[in-house]
């Protein structure tokens, strides 16, 4: 199982409720391209890799710090500013931050940190927020 099978995997023992759906996603695009069929939701996207120099003489082993998204859809139909969605967006956040912050995936080597969140924006029925948390993980060669 990959990183991001293991953070939905979490997500959904550990969040739901007050999630309704948990999914994966490649890009913010595609999450944005199917609006998820219950509220609220969160979709899991890896958002880059930060190596750590190679600091071996004959081999490759490397440190590489590992930022995951969590966007979270809330339901808005009540008006186009997000108001009502962010209304509820408190419970959400400390539910993905009660399952995701200090744990460590099975295939990571350190544990979750949180690097921050914000309004990513609305469409015709809901209000997105990005959550973003960090891993690390090791790789050789």
């Amino acid at each position: 199982m990959g990183l991001q099978s293991e953070i939905v995997a979490r997500l959904r023992d550990q969040a739901m409720p007050p999630l309704a759906m948990v999914e994966a996603a490649a890009s913010p695009e595609a999450a944005a391209d199917r609006p998820p069929d219950a509220t609220p939701a969160a979709i899991v996207l890896w958002q880059d890799d930060e190596p750590s120099p190679n600091r071996l003489a004959n081999a490759v082993r490397q440190t590489v710090e590992s930022n995951w998204a969590v966007m979270v859809a809330m339901r808005n139909v009540a008006d186009g500013r997000g108001a009502a969605a962010a209304s509820d967006l408190d419970t959400v956040k400390a539910a993905v931050r009660a399952a995701l912050l200090g744990w460590q995936a099975p295939s990571a080597s350190a544990v979750f940190v949180y690097l921050g969140g914000g309004f990513a924006g609305t469409d015709d029925s809901h209000a997105w927020f990005q959550l973003s948390y960090q891993t690390q993980e090791v790789i050789s060669g």
